[in-house]
């Protein structure tokens, strides 16, 4: 059985191994320019992968996810943001070929495919959702997880699992190893406690100590908490409550957040969906607030659907996601291969791509 399968964000590592290499990528450069840039696009993927494995030596399986469209983006939108588009604000630039990017990631991960490493991207189904799935899906089945990534939101997947005596953990060079404060250590050395706290699985344990990272400790439904009440201007998903004042937006900050989280102990979506009524007339009550007299109901409904846009759970995300996910087969793949030999990844870059969305009708239920 596989010790720790790591969990790869295409889209991101795409998006950051391209940023330096735009002007490469201008619409109005010759074919054999850009077709250069895409060879070398691939090797930047292919090697930043090889990289990461290097360093995270006790990953022996692979999985890379990516964007294929968002379900959320058909939701009823709340009346007071009723023109607020998910994720609506991000923009790309005009003068760039992204049709010849994405095309890129597309051939890249139908090679690591056709290679025998698990490879998820369907209609209508974001990478967090996957992230979501796959982290989930293996530490059930025994297997640790670390995801690859720099999107915070993410971090609300970080878990201890103690029935299966598994974990999920999120990464970035910059950022390092983030975990579970389940497993932080109170007064020994948190590799020993580490060790002593998950020690069925040591050959993994042993490797993090050599590994050069610094870590950190998290409860992860703070993030999912913090997004749904303040917002996230990255995704375009609306705080609580706002208004305009000298043309300027007043929002709820991390002052009030703070005020909130003081008053109420709140764990968990249970302790949120239970104190929703409380919170929402103490938000309307604030003084910053108060003169706008806005009806609880209002915030309380704006509490529900950031809700559901935030918190990657199945209780939200909706039944034919879960189910078209399910379907995916996850293969073990030679992950020591890429280690000693990345460019693997980048051979036959020529094969014709083919479609690798699916319809899916439905939009499934919403389960609070």
């Amino acid at each position: 059985m596989n010790k720790c399968t790591l969990v790869i964000d295409m889209n991101w590592l795409l998006i950051s191994r391209v940023s330096v290499m735009l002007k490469q990528f201008q619409l109005n450069n010759p074919d054999n320019v850009l077709e250069a840039a895409a060879e070398e696009l691939q090797n930047r993927l292919a090697q930043s992968i090889g990289a990461v494995l290097n360093i995270l030596t006790g990953v022996d399986n692979l999985v890379m996810i990516a964007d294929g469209g968002s379900w959320r983006k058909r939701l009823e939108q709340p009346k007071i943001i009723k023109d607020v588009v998910y994720k609506g604000n991000r923009t790309h630039k005009e003068d760039i070929d992204w049709d010849r990017i994405f095309h890129t990631l597309n051939n890249f991960m139908k090679h690591a495919a056709s290679l025998g490493v698990t490879c998820s991207q369907a209609r209508d189904v974001e990478g967090d959702d996957w992230a979501w799935y796959w982290s989930t899906t293996l530490n059930k089945r025994g297997i640790n997880c670390i995801i690859w990534t720099s999107d915070n939101d993410l971090k609300q997947l970080v878990k201890y699992d103690g029935e299966t005596n598994t974990f999920t953990a999120w990464y970035n060079s910059k950022a390092g190893l983030w975990l579970d404060s389940k497993l932080s250590p109170v007064q020994e050395d948190d590799i020993d406690f580490f060790m002593k706290v998950i020690e069925p699985k040591p050959t993994m344990l042993e490797s993090l100590s050599k590994w050069p990272l610094d870590k950190s400790y998290i409860s992860p439904f703070s993030i999912v908490l913090e997004k749904i009440l303040m917002g996230d201007a990255g995704d375009n998903i609306k705080p609580v409550i706002s208004y305009l004042k000298n043309g300027r937006t007043q929002n709820f900050s991390m002052k009030d957040f703070e005020k909130i989280t003081e008053k109420y102990d709140i764990d968990s979506m249970d302790d949120l969906l239970k104190e929703r009524n409380n919170i929402s007339r103490d938000i309307v009550d604030m003084k910053k607030f108060n003169h706008l007299k806005r009806d609880p109901s209002i915030v309380e409904e704006m509490i529900v659907f950031n809700g559901r846009l935030v918190w990657l759970n199945s209780r939200v995300i909706p039944k034919d996601i879960v189910d078209r996910m399910s379907e995916s087969e996850y293969k073990l793949y030679d992950v020591d291969y890429v280690r000693s030999n990345y460019k693997v990844f980048i051979e036959d870059k020529n094969n014709e791509i083919e479609s690798i969305f699916d319809s899916i009708t439905g939009s499934g239920d919403f389960n609070f």
